[in-house]
Order: structure tokens, then C-alpha cells, then sequence
């Protein structure tokens, strides 16, 4: 049995497993979301010296207060835990002291008079008000997945109306989950939920900026924020938004917050930013002209009107390459319907030419007759997988008609494909136009227009 690389995902430095469970991404190995839900991190700001000191002299009532909290804290996260490898029994069970916890956190919430305290927890019954929504829904329970859901809205905006100094984007985090959660399970498709979730992460984030504007936020609410704006990375990614990819990547990278393991993760998942825009260059060319499958004609050249550009290295309006492992397509069963994430590039024909870079060892000569060209990237020449930080499969890097690498992206990826083609032909279109336009001015074609 051949060899296959290592390409699957492994946990990144930064996790936020609720979003990234809501937006439906997909999940590599040892990449699954857990059932806990993130929050942000020690939530609620940390009172003075003097303000303890004020309200108790001798620190009694604080310590039982925070170790109470702490207790709640701790007990709280093992039920979480317990809820994600129970089995059916076990599951009532945890699920049974999952409520009691929350009535628990509850209670102590409105006896609570310090309102940094009071969010601390308050913080606590909206996780396990979202987790009690996780698990109803992980058992088709949708009446109580509901009540659960609208108890974790009720609980926000009752947080918002707290004095302490992360109350609002604590309770702005909360809703969020809150509407991700509903998106998750409303009755869209795959690509609608991305599209919806990016468009509602989007909002939280531009609303919290513009509230940090006059205020500077402290460092919890920025870790917060910044877990948020690592999850919309991975949709941006799946869905092939590059250009969005390297602004918000390079945003991360100015922050404060973001560490030296964050940023090497940037970069080792990341990387490819830097060859957005650029020409593919000679050698990726020559193999592209040699592997490329199904080698199509653009519809307006066909009509003679469309000049070829032959630095494009490509027949067709946009070449998609496809990374995959070997192993993955030596799986594929003759006669049996194209997995999706070769669909993407068949499905789009003739308006698209398609190329494949197996990363392995072999390729049965059935694949390369079925599908067309493969060509094999061995382990110890990885240099096209790692010129575009390939490290899940299957990956996707789309050439626009200019030669020039216009995106990389997940499974998701269809969408910008078709903005491409699109453009494609709207540049054809024109280009088309200026050769009729000066043909008719100047009938002598030595005079007409360059497309360079």
C-alpha cells in the first residue's frame, strides 16, 4: 500500500468550536467541533483591591462568592465534557445535572449584588442554557431546543443590562451564538448557512468595532474577538474568499493579542495569501499544460473573436486545480457518481479546464482513464501543495484567464468559481467589442488593439 501524506487538519492555537459547528465547515480528523461552546475568556472584569476591601473588610463574603463561582465554574465544564463521549444512558444523566447547574448559576446570579460577579455568573447559565440547546437539538428535541435557545436571548439581554464592563460585548457574544445556532438548524442548504453565518459574524464584529471606536476594549473582550474573527478565517477559506482571507489575516496579525503561536498558525494555514494575484509562473505552466483534463475552448474564440492569451496557460475561462490525496482517489468506485469535490471542477464544463495534483506515491491507471491527466506529487515533492499551505483536502486553486492565481479555497469554493467565469466572459465581451469596433474604424488588422 503506498504512502500518503499527512494532510489532514490537526486543532489549531485558536479554537472556537461553536462557530466553527455553526457555520458548517467541514470537519477534518482530529479537527471535530467539541460540545462545549466557547465564551469569552474570565468574561467579566476583575474588581479593585479597594472595591473589595470596601464592601468587605475582611474578604469573607468575597471568598465564599468566588469560590462558589469557581465551583459552579469547574462542575459545570465536566458535565460539558462528560455530555460530548456519554453514551445514551449517561447522557440523561449529565443532562439532567446540566440543568441543575444552570437553575445553580442562576439563582446565584440574582443573589449577587457586585455586578462583576453577577456576569461571572450570568456567563455561566448562558453556557449551559446553549449547551442544553446543543444537546435537545443533537436528539431531534426542537420544541425545547427552541425554549433553550430563547432562555439564552433572554439571559443576553438581561446581561446587557448590567453595569459591569463587559456586560454588553458579553451579552453581544451570546446572541450571537444564539443566531448562529438558528441558522445551523433553519431549513437552508450548506452554502446558505455559510452565507448567512458570514454575513451575521460580519455584523457582530463591525458593531463592536464601532462600539471600541471611543472606548478601547480590554484584553478579555479582545480574546473574544479575536476567536471570532479566527472562525470567519476557516469560512472565508472554505468558500475560496481569498482577498478576504489576507485582509482579515493581516488585521489578526496587527493585534495585540494574537501571540507568536497564533501567527505562526496564520501562516502555516494561511499562507497562501501572498500568491494571490500573482502569475502562476513557468513551472506550474508547463504541468498545467500537460495535466490538464478536458481541455475546452472558450465559446467567443470559437466564434473567432476571441484572442488568445497564451500566458494563461489555459483553454478554458478559469483552470481549477484540484488537490486531493491519492489514496482518496483511488477510492472512487468506476461507474458510480463523482464525489462533490471533483463535481466542482466537472460540473462546470466546458467553461472551466480542470487539473489534478495527487499527493502520494501511485495512481492506478483506471483514475488517470476515468478522469483524465493526474498529475503525482510524492512526498518529497510537495512543492505545489506547499506553495499554497495545502494542509486539508481537498483544496482548490482557482487561474483566472489572466494566468494569475486568483483564489484558494475548501469545498465551498463553487460560488467563486462562477465569479470568475463570469468576469471572464464580461472581459471577453469586451475585449470582443474593441476588436469589432476597430475593425470597423480601420479596416487594416495590423492596426488593431492589443488585449495585453
Amino acid at each position: 500500500m503506498s504512502r500518503q501524506p499527512r494532510v489532514v487538519a490537526r486543532n489549531l492555537v485558536f479554537a472556537a468550536a461553536l462557530l466553527v459547528a455553526a457555520c458548517g465547515l467541514t470537519c477534518y480528523a482530529d479537527d471535530t467541533p467539541t460540545e462545549s461552546p466557547p465564551s469569552p475568556k474570565e468574561a467579566a472584569s476583575k474588581p479593585t483591591p479597594q472595591a473589595t476591601a470596601d464592601a468587605d473588610p475582611n474578604g469573607v463574603v468575597e471568598a465564599k462568592t468566588e469560590a462558589k463561582t469557581e465551583a459552579l465554574r469547574r462542575k459545570l465544564q465536566r458535565v460539558l465534557v462528560q455530555l460530548g463521549v456519554s453514551t445514551a444512558g449517561q447522557h440523561e444523566l449529565a443532562a439532567k445535572r446540566l440543568a441543575e447547574l444552570a437553575d445553580q448559576s442562576e439563582k446565584l446570579a440574582k443573589d449577587l449584588n457586585r455586578p462583576d460577579r453577577q456576569l461571572e455568573a450570568q456567563n455561566l447559565v448562558m453556557r449551559a442554557r446553549y449547551a442544553q440547546a446543543q444537546q435537545a437539538q443533537r436528539f431531534n428535541r426542537e420544541v425545547e431546543a427552541s425554549v433553550r435557545i430563547a432562555q439564552l436571548r433572554s439571559g443576553a439581554w438581561q446581561t446587557m443590562a448590567n453595569s459591569a464592563t463587559n456586560a454588553r460585548p458579553v451579552g453581544d457574544f451570546w446572541l450571537l451564538q444564539a443566531d448562529l445556532f438558528d441558522i445551523n438548524r433553519a431549513a437552508l442548504d450548506r452554502n446558505q448557512r455559510q452565507i448567512s453565518t458570514i454575513t451575521r459574524i460580519e455584523w457582530f464584529l463591525s458593531q463592536r468595532d464601532r462600539a471600541n471606536k471611543d472606548r478601547p476594549s480590554d484584553g478579555e473582550e479582545q480574546t473574544m474577538l479575536l476567536e471570532v474573527r479566527l472562525a470567519l478565517l476557516r469560512l472565508y477559506d472554505e468558500r475560496g474568499l481569498s482577498n478576504k482571507v489576507k485582509a482579515l489575516v493581516g488585521q489578526v496579525k496587527k493585534s495585540p493579542h494574537a501571540d507568536n503561536a497564533v501567527r505562526a498558525a496564520l501562516d502555516r494555514w494561511f499562507g497562501y495569501v501572498d500568491q494571490i494575484g500573482k502569475p502562476i509562473g513557468d513551472e506550474l505552466l508547463t504541468v498545467m499544460r500537460q495535466y490538464r483534463i478536458g481541455v475546452q475552448q472558450h465559446p467567443l474564440r470559437i466564434q473567432g473573436k476571441y484572442l488568445d492569451q497564451p500566458s494563461a496557460g489555459n483553454g478554458g475561462e478559469v483552470t481549477i486545480i484540484l488537490f486531493q490525496t491519492a489514496n482518496m482517489l483511488e477510492m472512487m468506485v468506476p461507474g458510480q457518481t463523482r464525489p462533490h469535490w471533483l463535481n466542482v471542477v466537472f460540473h462546470r464544463r466546458p467553461a472551466v479546464d480542470g487539473m489534478i495534483i495527487a499527493m502520494g506515491d501511485t495512481v492506478g491507471d483506471w483514475i488517470k482513464q476515468s478522469i483524465g491527466p493526474v498529475y503525482l506529487e510524492t512526498l518529497k515533492d510537495r512543492k505545489f501543495s506547499r506553495r499554497f499551505a495545502v494542509r486539508t483536502v481537498p483544496r482548490y486553486v482557482l487561474i483566472d484567464h489572466a494566468g494569475k492565481v486568483a483564489a484558494v479555497g475548501g469545498v465551498m469554493i463553487g460560488d467563486e468559481v462562477d465569479r470568475l467565469i463570469t468576469a471572464s466572459r464580461k472581459d471577453a465581451e469586451k475585449q470582443a467589442n474593441r476588436v469589432d469596433k476597430a475593425k470597423a474604424d480601420d479596416p487594416d488588422p495590423s492596426n488593431a488593439p492589443s488585449h495585453d
